[in-house]
């Protein structure tokens, strides 16, 4: 269990949004792959932290640029571990 939710943090922030339900689809797969650091056994989806609120921000941002998925993974993995 991640000690931000065990602590009571608020729920997660709004979903982000999207002109093209593509990117839509491809961020909430993202979410769904991705682990939360501080939480590890939660997804960016699943988690409360906020660590995986900045996460979130920064796919969705990643996913704006043009980035395609395994170009946002290793970018995470190259500065995140």
């Amino acid at each position: 269990l991640c000690w931000a939710f065990a602590a009571g943090a608020p729920a997660a922030d709004a979903p982000a949004e999207f002109a093209d339900p593509t990117l839509a689809a491809r961020y909430d797969k993202l979410l769904e792959e991705l682990r939360c650091m501080v939480c590890q056994n939660q997804t960016l989806k699943d988690s409360h932290a906020e660590l995986a609120q900045d996460l979130r921000d920064e796919v969705k941002q990643l996913l704006e640029q043009g980035r395609d998925d395994q170009q946002i993974h290793d970018y995470l993995v190259a500065r995140y571990g």
